[in-house]
Order: C-alpha cells, then sequence, then structure tokens
C-alpha cells in the first residue's frame, strides 16, 4: 500500500492529499482499496482509495469543512487506520511482501490521534 506525498514541504500546502471515492457501480477489478489515476505519462505519483459503501458514508458522517477544504476528525481517521493496519497485517500472514515501515506506520497513527480525541467521544457506524 503506498501513499503518495509531496517531498518537498512548503509552508501553508499539506504533506499528503488523499482522494477518496466510493465503487462506481459498475465493474472494476477490484472492490475496495488503492486505485492508481493515470492524468498522463509525467505524473505516475497519484492515486484514489475506492471506499465500499459502508466506509463511504462512515467518511461522509464524519467529514468536515475547514477552510474550504474537506477533513476528518481523529475519531473518523482511526477506524481507517485501525483497517488498514489489519489488512496489511493478513496480507503479510498471507505471504505478500509487506512494507514494515507501512505496518508500523498505521498502528502508531491510531495511538497519536487517540490522543487528541475528546473523552467520551462516541462514532457510530452502520453496516461494519
Amino acid at each position: 500500500m503506498h501513499f503518495y506525498r509531496f517531498t518537498e514541504g512548503k509552508f501553508g500546502y499539506p504533506t499528503m492529499i488523499e482522494l477518496f471515492s466510493r465503487n462506481p457501480g459498475y465493474h472494476l477489478e477490484i472492490e475496495e482499496g488503492i486505485v492508481p489515476i493515470h492524468v498522463d505519462d509525467d505524473t505516475s505519483s497519484l492515486s484514489a482509495i475506492l471506499l465500499n459503501d459502508d466506509f463511504y458514508k462512515f467518511m461522509m458522517a464524519g467529514r468536515r469543512v475547514v477552510d474550504g477544504i474537506g477533513v476528518l476528525g481523529a475519531e473518523h481517521l482511526i477506524p481507517f487506520k485501525m483497517y488498514a493496519w489489519v489488512n496489511l497485517l493478513d496480507r503479510k500472514r498471507a505471504g505478500e511482501h509487506v512494507n514494515e515501515k507501512d505496518l508500523k506506520k498505521h498502528k502508531y497513527d491510531v495511538f497519536r490521534l487517540l490522543q487528541i480525541v475528546t473523552d467520551g467521544t462516541k462514532v457510530e457506524s452502520e453496516g461494519w
């Protein structure tokens, strides 16, 4: 699993942009996961995360707009990080090569995000 980041950060710009989409309603080779986006031959590091309907609804329920940009709060990011960690762990156990840094990153991200979640915060979900 790869997340594409800007390698040279600049003040006032994000360090990473992730694009999310729900299943488009027509056949794709994968049901959900990271999907490369072909823009042109010079742009190779762009991808989108394709979500099933349950994940998409969950994400949209936690979406907030800050300065005109849709963002998720920590309480809604944590389940995505947990799912990514479990997914990578399952793939590793199945014998696939998994970058250990990615595996550790998702786990540690959960603990870092938990520190900024307000005590008593509850998140409801459907279908998981």
